[in-house]
């Protein structure tokens, strides 16, 4: 029958009050592993199985993935705070009447900050969290994309009342200018008719006029080619020959020729009951008075403050984001080192797969620091001899004269039976 080496063996609990020779290796039968010993350590050190080393792999490999799905979320959150805060500087440039969308927007950013604050402070499992703070970021996104959009209308609406308020400035100053250039025209001919007009049949007047009475005006039309026309009333009448007891139905107004280009004119329009203004000479606006100007004046600085916090709240949450992001890197370098390392440990072993030991052999381990395995071989276990240690085949025969084979117990046995039987006989013999 084949020869079979059994090293010393115990439960995890006895091996753990064990103390081995240098260099000696036994067996743990609850770990099922082989533990070396090196005199002094209770217990010895066990060696790793390579389950065990493949899940330690395994756990390192995924530990690797979740840190690079998490610095890819870091680093697409930090995109989206990034435009978010182009974008509430564009808001901030532009202003809008938003108030409820900016507060909302402020809340959002709040709540986005202290949720980057948390993902700061525990950077465990931060996989699911980057994916709720990248919603989020979305979310804050869109709200200042429409924030945005809210804001460069009430920009345009502003700048156009701006316009209209200027051109309605202009408008006026126009026809000042022109009532007064009819004050100088009306003046002037007041003199000529005085001194040449024909009152019976009419006439044209060469030199200055004064009326010194009330002129009334009979025709339908009155040309005055003058520079300049002065007018003492400062308030001019129009649409005077309606009824006092009519209501009015006639817009009324001043308009300006422009030769060749569309008259412009400034209208009271009865419809509405407000002063109007065209550019054009077909599209008519409203002009603003004070009460609206100050209201439009009152929402923009409103909204400009509302913008200004969130501005605020979203740089907050862009350095937040700068600082996950810089955590998740630094997280990504040491899970890049650790699986280098684990990586290195476990393609560092030079031994084989395979069954290492058997009735001739046992194996060598090399361990390297940790514990860890760095190479397997297998020694075959030498011969005994009257010159050296080993192991000895047994030998059942009482007549061998062999010196590497080891007698039986049968063997010894069978030679003290004989040895006895001879000295029995040997003792009747001498009776």
């Amino acid at each position: 029958m084949s020869t079979q080496i059994q090293l010393r063996r115990g439960n995890t609990s006895a091996t753990a009050t064990f103390t081995g020779a240098v260099a000696e290796v036994t067996v743990d039968t609850d770990k099922k592993t082989i533990v070396v010993h090196d005199g002094t350590t209770s217990g010895g050190i066990p060696l790793a199985l390579e389950s065990s080393l493949s899940a330690n792999s395994t756990s390192v490999i995924a530990a690797f993935a979740k840190a690079n799905a998490a610095n890819v979320l870091a680093q697409a959150g930090s995109t989206l705070a990034n435009t978010a805060n182009t974008t509430a500087d564009a808001a901030f440039a532009k202003a809008n009447s938003a108030n409820v969308l900016a507060q909302a927007g402020s809340t959002l950013a709040n709540t986005a900050n202290t949720t980057a604050d948390a993902a700061f402070a525990k950077a465990n499992s931060a996989n699911v969290l980057a994916q709720a703070g990248s919603t989020l970021a979305n979310t804050a996104n869109t709200t200042a994309d429409a924030a945005f959009a809210k804001a460069n209308a009430a920009n345009v609406l502003a700048q156009a009342g701006s316009t209209l308020a200027n051109t309605a400035n202009t408008t006026a100053d126009a026809a000042f200018a022109k009532a007064n250039s009819a004050n100088v025209l009306a003046q002037s001919a007041f003199a000529r008719a005085n001194n040449s007009l024909n009152v019976q049949s009419g006439g044209t007047i060469t030199g200055d006029t004064t009326v010194t009475g009330n002129l009334t005006i009979v025709g339908t039309t009155i040309y005055a080619n003058t520079i300049t026309a002065l007018i003492a009333d400062n308030i001019l009448t129009l649409n005077a020959s309606i009824g006092q007891s009519s209501a009015p139905t006639v817009n009324a107004g001043i308009e300006v020729d422009r030769g060749s280009s569309d008259n412009v004119s400034i209208f009271w329009n009865e419809t509405s009951d407000t002063w109007t203004f065209t550019n054009d000479g077909s599209n008519y606006l409203e002009i603003a008075d004070a009460a609206r100007l100050n209201s439009a004046f009152t929402l923009a600085n409103t909204a400009n403050i509302k913008v200004d916090s969130a501005y605020a709240f979203a740089n907050i949450a862009n350095t937040t984001a700068d600082a996950s992001f810089t955590k998740a890197n630094s997280a990504n370098v040491l899970a890049q080192l650790a699986f280098d390392k684990a990586n290195t440990d476990a393609t560092s072993i030079t031994a084989s797969a395979g069954i290492y030991g058997n009735a001739t052999i046992i194996p060598v381990v090399t361990l390297i620091a940790n514990g860890r395995v760095s190479a397997i071989t297998n020694t075959a276990i030498q011969s005994g001899s009257t010159s050296q240690p080993g192991i000895l085949q047994l030998n059942d025969t009482i007549t061998s004269t062999s010196t590497t084979q080891s007698a039986t117990a049968n063997a010894a046995l069978t030679a003290y039976q004989l040895a006895s039987a001879d000295a029995v006989s040997f003792a009747i013999a001498l009776g």
